[in-house]
């Protein structure tokens, strides 16, 4: 597949997917200092946007069965032929919802080691990375995955990522995966015991990585992974919201 369009392999929106949109929508408005705005679409049917600032940043989307999660949006060439080609390389696409006036449902896929990701036209998207030194802003998303290896296979041949590996020491291997010159995501292997299932975990700038994650157990989440160092850059934790929903947290403590 050729990818020409600037978002293109790259993320450009997220959506958080919970049985409790109040209750998220209070979380992350005391950890983030996100606001929501409600849009009229079409017919009934509205969305619910979550703002950092004046800059729209995700969604909020009800689910009343299944786990709360974050869902990444992938901007693609060409969703039809991603799809398609998504298919050839081990995933599956998950039937869309139903059709509703005025809107278009992208297709969901699981990539052959578990994760979902939701496939976006990157023509006429502006990704939110751009703004990544914002505190408040979605800064990277990260795969992590019992498969690294078929899981750079499938993203290579589906947005034309490059990947590169890491060596940690004792925290094991990080790979990164690249657009050209740019890093446009990282991934991290699951271990073999406890089986865990693979997703994608999207980072969100913050002030202090201590701080947050206090306050994060404050509002009733959780910590899933500590303040730790990221070499060279900052610090970062995962955490999980009242509701489930993993995301993790990263302050810069040296200029990029």
């Amino acid at each position: 597949m050729t990818h020409s369009q600037p978002a293109c392999g790259q993320f450009v929106w997220y959506n958080l997917v919970t049985n409790d949109p109040d209750g998220a929508a209070a979380f992350y408005a005391r950890l983030f200092g996100w606001t929501i705005r409600d849009l009229h679409i079409g017919g009934s049917y509205a969305a619910t946007t979550l703002r950092s600032g004046d800059c729209d940043v995700g969604g909020l989307v009800r689910a009343e069965t299944g786990p709360a999660h974050w869902l990444p949006f992938l901007g693609v060439e060409d969703v039809e032929a991603a799809r398609s080609e998504a298919s050839r390389r081990g995933g599956s696409v998950e039937p869309a919802e139903a059709d509703l006036p005025g809107v278009v449902c992208p297709p969901v896929v699981v990539d052959p080691t578990g994760a979902r990701v939701c496939l976006a036209p990157a023509s006429g998207t502006a990704t939110h990375l751009t703004a990544a030194s914002i505190p408040g802003r979605f800064c990277w998303s990260e795969l992590q995955t019992d498969d690294p290896e078929r899981a750079a296979a499938f993203y290579g041949a589906l947005v034309g990522w490059t990947t590169s590996a890491r060596d940690l020491g004792d925290a094991g291997r990080y790979w990164l995966f690249r657009r050209g010159d740019r890093d446009v995501a990282g991934m991290t292997e699951l271990p073999v015991k406890p089986k865990r299932a693979s997703r994608w975990v999207p980072y969100v700038q913050v002030v202090s990585a201590e701080e947050t994650a206090a306050l994060v157990v404050e509002l009733g989440g959780a910590i899933v992974t500590p303040p730790g160092d990221v070499p060279g850059r900052g610090r970062s934790a995962v955490i999980e919201d009242p509701g489930g929903a993993r995301v993790a947290v990263f302050a810069l403590t040296v200029a990029a």
